[in-house]
């Protein structure tokens, strides 16, 4: 028993769980924001094909450099929603299997003390925290890929638009 009353093991096992709390809650909110990629991206895509449709069935004349833009940024738009594909894909996180339950609930470990029996029930709950910011880490690093991709897309379409305004303007 601690000072405060409480079993040790028990305050460990609820910080153990918070922590497993807020790495399934940022898992939840990479996937999401991963969504919210593929959507803007998908519907980027569509807009500048439409525009590409519409431009060429007016015979609209495109200078080059617009045209390698707009592709361009069509193509990053597409990289950009399969990375965050790759995100947002469902991935479960380890989770206690049969043989840490076994190893968990054994006998012997309800013999221990709190101070012996406690470390080892704890460690495969660390395990899962550990796998589980392993995954976040890399489902972060892959949304700020796609992310950027995203803003490279922007960007380039920007660049695009501008470029034909400024090209349409001076032909007049």
């Amino acid at each position: 028993m601690s000072q405060s009353g409480a079993p040790i093991s028990g305050r460990i096992f609820r910080i153990v769980d918070d922590q497993l709390a807020e790495e399934r809650g940022t898992k939840a909110s990479l996937e999401t924001r991963a969504s919210d990629v593929i959507k803007t991206s998908g519907t980027l895509t569509t807009l500048f094909l439409a525009i590409g449709a519409i431009t060429g069935a007016a015979r609209v004349h495109l200078e080059w450099w617009s045209v390698a833009a707009f592709t361009t940024a069509v193509l990053v738009f597409a990289v950009s929603a399969c990375v965050a594909i790759s995100v947002a894909s469902p991935r479960a996180y380890e989770e206690l299997n049969i043989g840490n339950l076994r190893g968990i609930m054994s006998p012997e470990i309800f013999a221990e003390s709190e101070y012996t029996a406690g470390p080892k029930l704890t460690k495969p709950y660390l395990d899962m925290i550990q796998a589980a910011r392993a995954a976040n880490r890399k489902k972060a690093n892959r949304l700020l890929v796609a992310i950027g991709f995203e803003v490279a897309g922007v960007v380039l379409a920007a660049a695009a638009a501008v470029s034909t305004l400024i090209s349409s303007a001076t032909a007049h």
